[in-house]
């Protein structure tokens, strides 16, 4: 897949962007002024190469609440996003009802997700057997989680998980936890 360079301009708008997004939210959390923040910084690349590489409209994603970059490459604005970091019933994931960055947007095919990290990964299964079930073409849903949370999903449709985590875990490296990982 080749990218005009007018498509890397946008792609590293949307990185650059909800870094400067991601930066505020985390000084207004030290600060005091919003309730809860998880950054994301560092995983930009990741998450908005992720989201060129599928078909918007069509495909389903169940995002991890560090995809603060991906949810801006799917249509997310940033007032949208501030929204919801403030608790404003117009923000579109829940109207204030979910916890900021536990993100959703209908319009765009995306799908909340529970707090625990790979809760993402049944709901992803489900929407592919779903559309699977429903007589649909290709189905694809998308979800972030630990590789090694991932064996709960065998042998379900075809499910894509794109994972931050090069063999890292919140409490450590573990040495050959992760299949082409040493």
């Amino acid at each position: 897949m080749s990218l005009s360079n007018e498509k890397k301009k946008e792609m590293f708008w949307i990185m650059l962007l909800s870094r400067r997004l991601d930066e505020r939210a985390w000084v207004l959390h030290r600060q005091g002024k919003i309730a809860f923040h998880i950054s994301g910084i560092g995983q930009e690349a990741a998450q908005v190469g992720a989201v060129y590489a599928i078909e918007k409209g069509k495909d389903w994603l169940v995002p991890y609440y560090r995809d603060l970059s991906m949810m801006i490459a799917m249509g997310m604005s940033p007032a949208e996003f501030v929204m919801s970091l403030m608790g404003k019933a117009q923000e579109p994931t829940s109207g204030a009802r979910q916890m900021p960055s536990h993100f959703s947007l209908r319009r765009a095919n995306i799908v909340s997700h529970s707090a625990p990290v790979a809760t993402q990964s049944p709901h992803a299964s489900g929407i592919g057997l779903g559309i699977k079930m429903d007589g649909g073409d290709d189905p694809k849903a998308t979800s972030r989680c630990q590789r090694r949370d991932r064996h709960q999903t065998n042998g379900l449709p075809e499910l894509h998980f794109r994972s931050p985590d090069p063999g890292w875990r919140f409490s450590g490296y573990i040495p050959g936890a992760c299949r082409g990982h040493p």
